[in-house]
């Protein structure tokens, strides 16, 4: 039987190691990672991904069709005006 006390084992991040986990409000998240240039962004929900595009005019704007990521430290928001509407999201505080 496995011991999952042990120090040194650690459940792998459902998004992935090298994606953000953001937290938002009424306990819903999603993953983000961003391309090295951070002109594309690639968020992960629990049902699908999406890639977006960086804004020409507003580097903090992401948007693919009608879904909208808007980077602003603890108040990123996701938005799909259909039926997404993600706010107040935080990624992991830094030590």
């Amino acid at each position: 039987m496995p011991r999952v006390f042990e120090k040194g084992t650690r459940e792998t991040p459902r998004y992935g190691k090298d994606a953000v986990h953001y937290q938002c409000e009424n306990y819903q998240s999603f993953g983000l990672k961003l391309s090295e240039n951070k002109e594309d962004a690639w968020v992960m929900l629990p049902d699908h991904e999406v890639g977006l595009v960086r804004d020409a005019n507003d580097k903090q704007l992401y948007h693919y069709g009608t879904m909208d990521l808007r980077l602003n430290g603890d108040q990123t928001t996701l938005d799909d005006s259909d039926h997404l509407h993600l706010k107040g999201c935080k990624p992991p505080a830094t030590n």
